[in-house]
């Protein structure tokens, strides 16, 4: 699941005052990484960290390996992913096993692979952030109550060991990425136009099968 997936409207549940801030750190998040992929092209040309800290999508660290540097891409992707992470521990916190079954509406292709996942956080734990540092486990340490100091350390390593993975294995492909940087750099308008439908026209289909969704309410 990547944020742009997020949809944040659950069940009534929680505290209001605390149930507001969450949903509205997740909303700000995925606006954030909406944004982001909808100017990808754009950004990805002309201002590559700016994309890395509004969606540090894997797709996004590999292609900016090429003319960015190390340092600055794990500390923006860093900060970045973690507060995805952090949106989405929040919401598991705060709905616990509802917010699962949300997820798995949210996305039905994930059905079997979340609750793989959440049988294995079962048995490890937050280490389980280590080695899939991800937005939906995030959510199952939430749903878990795992406390902050294990959530903490365990996913910042994880995000460092993932975007290390991902910068590095674009570092190494550059020399095909590099004419595909080229490209949009020279179509960047005609690309970025092409990215925005898309992203918009994904949103709407989404807000449309939601609504028509029997289980929507």
């Amino acid at each position: 699941m990547t944020e742009t997936d997020l949809q944040p409207e659950l069940p009534e549940n929680g505290d209001q005052p605390t149930r507001g801030v969450i949903l509205g750190f997740v909303a700000f998040v995925t606006v954030l990484g909406t944004l982001g992929t909808a100017l990808s092209p754009w950004l990805l040309v002309r201002y590559p960290l700016v994309l890395v800290a509004l969606s540090p999508d894997v797709r996004h660290l590999v292609l900016v390996a090429a003319h960015c540097d190390f340092l600055p891409v794990l500390l923006i992707g860093g900060v970045r992913r973690a507060a995805g992470l952090i949106a989405m521990y929040g919401i598991g916190r705060l709905y616990g096993p509802m917010a699962l079954d949300w997820f798995e509406r949210q996305v039905p292709r994930l059905g079997g692979p979340l609750r793989w996942l959440e049988r294995l956080f079962g048995r490890v734990g937050a280490l389980l952030l280590i080695f899939f540092p991800v937005y939906t486990v995030g959510g199952l340490a939430g749903a878990a109550g795992t406390r902050l100091k294990a959530f903490v350390p365990a996913m910042l390593l994880g995000q460092a060991l993932y975007i290390s993975a991902a910068y590095y294995f674009g570092d190494a492909i550059r020399l095909w990425t590099l004419p595909l940087l080229e490209f949009l750099t020279e179509h960047v308008v005609g690309a970025t136009l092409v990215c925005l439908g898309l992203v918009v026209g994904q949103r709407l289909w989404s807000r449309r099968s939601s609504s028509e969704s029997p289980g929507s309410e």
